[in-house]
């Protein structure tokens, strides 16, 4: 029988879903992490087009023409290779003519005044970027899951003391009941008692739907139909190791992917600045045309050319004014990624401080808790004694379930903050996601 019980235990406790489960399925079916993923794809992609077009282009040549216009018959019949004196007597006046033009055209860029070197080279940061990108959205919703699996968590902590609360209230309100329909104890007691007996199963009621409506955004976040029996952590004190604020600000701009997203797109306007002041380069190119010209497919006349085209901008108004233009872009990049390394600093901050109040808050919070059991555990006795009314005994068990509640909501933030804390700075990784799934897990029956 025992062994039966251990394999239910056991099959129980694997079927839940760990903060790093969750965190893994919501980052597998995440639609806003796929769409990143594309363009990091369609990047790639881009790198490829770049490098492929410095091999020119090969085309197809396929015209078929009829008219009597005098220049358009005159070519064509040189084209052709029937042109006779005969046909210098109808110069002007010309029969009507069919063509049928068949050939092959290749250009290849010799010289781009280093275009296409440059937009390779604007294409690979942009990879880059893209990654980058990819990975600081991905933080994200790792951020998300676990502050959404920690919300339940903590509603699930809150509903259990409620009901704690509740059930130990009604052990004494039934007794109450009874004296207060023998006259025994004042009816203004008995129904205070009852006012504060409400309040608490209206908390109770809450908390209730505060887990409902968790769950339902944590399941839609990880793609998994969750229920409360499905999470596996609990509410409790873990000492995580808290290191100077600064090393978590130097972190943050040595490890943000938006920041090193911004360092990508600072040398891609660089880039483009050199190829404004390059643009006055000339282009060069070199083609080749194949063609056959003829009446018919039957008798065919073929010619070829080949030659080199440069094309050199003599005159360009708007140099200076594009010039000026990426510059400008780039200085705007270089402004923004300022903003977003001020916003981070204060928000590592601000959330440093707030770790510290929470960690104070649990240490005052156990007091009160303590004091408020202390409490309870006196007025029980002397209520049943008679030297206390109902009421107090109700009013001292709310204060314990507001104490205690004030507690776990402490260590509540105590884990949000310091896992916000990891998301700012650059370091919310597997190592710790693996972390905070182990040290808060509920206790099983073999100890952990």
């Amino acid at each position: 029988m025992f062994g039966y019980l251990m394999l239910f235990l056991t099959l129980n406790l694997n079927s839940q879903v760990s903060i790093e489960k969750a965190v893994e399925s919501a980052l597998k079916t995440n639609p806003i992490i796929n769409s990143y993923y594309q363009k990091i794809e369609s990047s790639k992609y881009s790198i490829e087009e770049v490098k492929l077009s410095r091999y020119g282009m090969l085309n197809f040549k396929f015209v078929y023409t009829k008219g009597d216009e005098p220049v358009y018959a005159f070519a064509s019949k040189m084209r052709q290779g029937e042109f006779s004196m005969a046909d210098m007597m109808k110069i002007n006046n010309p029969d009507s003519i069919d063509n049928l033009e068949i050939g092959f055209e290749y250009g290849i860029p010799i010289f781009t005044g280093y275009k296409i070197e440059n937009y390779e080279k604007i294409m690979k940061k942009n990879y880059q970027a893209n990654e980058k990108i990819y990975q600081e959205v991905k933080n994200g919703i790792a951020f998300k899951t676990i502050f959404t699996y920690l919300n339940v968590v903590l509603y699930q902590k809150l509903k259990e003391l409620s009901d704690s609360s509740i059930k130990l209230s009604e052990v004494d309100l039934q007794s109450a009941k009874k004296l207060n329909e023998k006259g025994m104890i004042f009816g203004s007691d008995y129904y205070a008692a009852l006012s504060i007996y409400s309040t608490l199963n209206n908390y109770s009621s809450n908390f209730d739907k505060d887990i409902e409506r968790e769950l339902k955004a944590l399941s839609v976040l990880t793609s998994i139909n969750l229920s409360s029996k499905d999470i596996s952590i609990e509410l409790k004190e873990y000492d995580w190791d808290l290191k100077d604020e600064n090393y978590y600000i130097d972190s943050a701009i040595k490890n943000r992917n938006s920041l090193k997203a911004y360092d990508d797109y600072i040398q891609i306007n660089e880039l483009k600045i050199d190829m404004a002041k390059k643009s006055i380069l000339p282009d060069v190119v070199a083609f080749f045309s194949f063609s056959g010209n003829s009446g018919s497919i039957s008798d065919m006349k073929t010619s070829s050319i080949y030659g080199v085209k440069v094309d050199l901008p003599i005159g360009k108004p708007n140099y200076y004014a594009t010039l000026n233009r990426t510059i400008s872009e780039r200085k705007d990049v270089e402004e923004l990624k300022k903003n977003e390394e001020r916003n981070i600093i204060d928000e590592i901050k601000q959330t440093y401080s707030n770790i510290l109040q929470a960690r104070n808050s649990m240490k005052i919070a156990k007091e009160t808790v303590l004091n408020a059991e202390k409490s309870l555990e006196l007025f029980i006795p002397l209520y049943r004694q008679g030297k206390q009314s109902i009421m107090e005994v109700l009013r001292a068990n709310a204060n314990l379930l507001q104490a205690r509640s004030s507690y776990y909501e402490s260590v509540f933030k105590y884990h949000l903050y310091y896992t916000k804390l990891m998301y700012l700075s650059g370091n919310l990784n597997d190592d710790y996601i693996k972390s905070i799934s182990k040290n808060l897990a509920k206790e099983s029956v073999y100890g952990r």
